[in-house]
């Protein structure tokens, strides 16, 4: 069976409430949304294998966050409960509060081990420019630099 945990209201895009609750079906950790008209289960995800020790929902209920007790976070989207950013180990004990950003662009959590951390909500971007592809064409930008600047010098050295 299930142990529910936490529980925290949102409110949707059309306004209504939407009640999204934690609980845990053997080992793992789920989140179950329910329709507070008809007060049916909407959808429900295992989103861990974790116990669940603290939950939170976006001031724009677009985000659920969890934190575990082996102390690692994940930011969850609502509608869909994919996952968005996950912090293994974000601390080095039992995760006990969670409060999102007024923006939802942040998520603070605090431990058992009397840390706080600030995690980034956002999803990191994949089809803008990575670092890496920056860095090679920096590395290259200077090569051609060079190479204009000696290449009598480098032809030079070239047999004939």
């Amino acid at each position: 069976g299930e142990i529910f945990g936490f529980c925290r209201f949102s409110t949707k895009s059309n306004n209504s409430q939407i009640l999204f609750v934690t609980a845990m079906q053997g080992v793992h950790g789920k989140i179950i949304s329910w329709n507070t008209t008809s007060w049916t289960r909407i959808g429900s995800k295992k989103v861990t294998r974790d116990a669940i020790s603290a939950f939170s929902v976006s001031p724009d209920g677009t985000l659920l966050a969890i934190g575990t007790i082996e102390g690692s976070i994940s930011v969850l989207g609502s509608r869909d409960m994919r996952v968005v950013v996950t912090v293994k180990k974000a601390h080095l004990g039992i995760v006990t509060t969670l409060a999102f950003s007024q923006d939802s662009r942040a998520l603070l959590s605090t431990s058992f081990d009397s840390t706080a951390r600030v995690t980034s909500t956002e999803s990191p971007k994949s089809d803008g420019i990575s670092l890496w592809s920056m860095i090679l064409a920096i590395i290259l930008a200077i090569l051609v630099y060079y190479y204009m600047q000696h290449k009598e010098d480098l032809l030079g050295v070239l047999p004939q």
